[in-house]
């Protein structure tokens, strides 16, 4: 434990100390916030989703933020020749793994506090008029979030540096299935069987209705959630082991 806590706070002082390379920490959610916002003026206006533009960027934001941090933080390592180094010392890659979520937390909680003011300042919109599970819902974006970052490190830890694209692109592509803007009952099969196997559908299903849809929606998505977790951390083993006996991993 003191080898993680160690490391976390090393990643966190390369963090604070490089202001340039964490300008897309400040960027893209602001980028978002005046894109929906505006867009969420609109839509006012002509008396339809009401605020839930600002809330859905947000939330889109959390899982691309942070599945990208984890996998991004693993790139890095490979690209410097420093990971053999890492996992040659006592910490094990479920715990490097570990910290680079940390460090993806604490990241997404300096872009949320900066979401959350600016809606404020320039929309005049607060969050504490969501409803009371709404902490528990971001939550869950989080563990996703970092669900498909272990994920795909592990595929990029078993194919190598070739599939780096997934470092940006994992969250992307489940993205219209997400349902995070619109309800499974719009799209088209067999796109709305991929998005009720997302936990996201259900989460965000329960903020654009809380009175009809229920706590059920939230119940069904956190164990979705857990699911995919032990799903992702199974995996990743796995793919580590494997890349460890074909020798893939030696050469990155």
């Amino acid at each position: 434990m003191y080898i993680v806590l160690s490391l976390l706070l090393l990643k966190v002082k390369i963090f604070i100390s490089n202001p340039l390379a964490n300008i897309p920490v400040f960027f893209f959610p602001v980028f978002e916030l005046f894109l929906f916002g505006y867009l969420n003026k609109e839509t006012h206006n002509t008396g339809l989703m009401v605020n839930f533009f600002l809330v859905g960027a947000l939330l889109w934001v959390i899982i691309y933020r942070t599945q990208q941090e984890v996998t991004n933080g693993l790139v890095e390592e490979i690209y410097s020749k420093n990971l053999k180094n890492i996992l040659s010392t006592r910490i094990s890659l479920s715990q490097y793994m570990l910290v680079l979520i940390l460090v993806s937390f604490i990241k997404l909680f300096v872009t949320f506090t900066v979401y959350v003011i600016s809606s404020k300042a320039f929309f005049n919109f607060s969050f504490l008029s969501l409803p009371q599970f709404t902490p528990l819902i971001f939550a869950n974006f989080m563990l996703f979030g970092s669900t498909l970052g272990v994920l795909s490190a592990g595929l990029i830890l078993r194919y190598g540096i070739k599939i780096q694209f997934l470092s940006w692109m994992t969250s992307m592509i489940l993205y219209p299935f997400m349902a995070i803007y619109y309800s499974v009952s719009v799209m088209n099969w067999p796109f709305n069987i991929i998005a009720e196997l997302l936990p996201t559908s259900y989460l965000s299903n329960y903020l654009r209705n809380p009175i009809y849809s229920g706590v059920q929606n939230i119940a069904i998505g956190v164990f979705l959630n857990i699911f995919y977790a032990i799903v992702a951390w199974s995996s990743l083993r796995m793919l580590f082991k494997s890349a460890l006996r074909k020798g893939v991993f030696y050469f990155q």
